[in-house]
């Protein structure tokens, strides 16, 4: 998870746009780097969210078999 953040903070700094997607567990790195000055600050994403996004919509015949897999 450390090194998921130091790459997370070393693109930030470099401009680049970070989305991180997270569990039900592992809050303290988002913490982190919702700290981080405004103007590069990462956008969370819980992982359900993250998924119902990739599939497009609930309807997406594989989005209950996909949401079981992050439950």
């Amino acid at each position: 998870m450390l090194c998921v953040l130091l790459t997370a903070i070393g693109l930030l700094q470099r401009g680049y746009r970070v989305e991180w997607v997270r569990g039900r567990r592992g809050f303290a790195p988002c913490r982190r780097l919702r700290a981080a000055p405004s103007r590069c600050c990462a956008r969370i994403t819980m992982l359900e969210t993250a998924v119902f996004g990739w599939l497009g919509s609930f309807r997406h015949p594989r989005f209950r078999e996909e949401l079981a897999l992050v439950k």
